[in-house]
């Protein structure tokens, strides 16, 4: 179970911190977001913010449309977790005419 609200990690997104609760929650960051993935008035997006040296990462969902608004929510709270880098090479496939390889 998460220790955070659903509240306050909607509001981790809007404000780029926690805007509910106590000076305990002013020391937060919004470190990372995906685009939204949406499937039609249904859309989610994945969120990565830093709060007290340590990462946390949830999703957080909405339901509506444009013109009439959303609801938001979070899907199981929020996991702590750490950041992988990893580098990957990427071969890419071109065709070129004839003229231009010789």
């Amino acid at each position: 179970m998460s220790k955070f609200t659903e509240e306050q990690l909607i509001s981790v997104w809007r404000e780029n911190g926690f805007a509910v609760g106590n000076d305990d929650w002013q020391d937060v960051t919004l470190v990372d977001e995906t685009e939204w993935i949406d499937q039609g008035k249904f859309g989610s997006k994945d969120i990565v913010f830093l709060h007290n040296s340590k990462h946390y990462s949830y999703s957080l969902y909405r339901q509506g449309d444009y013109y009439r608004g959303y609801e938001f929510g979070v899907e199981d709270g929020a996991t702590e977790v750490t950041e992988k880098r990893t580098t990957k090479t990427i071969e890419v496939v071109e065709w070129i005419p004839v003229e231009e390889a010789e």
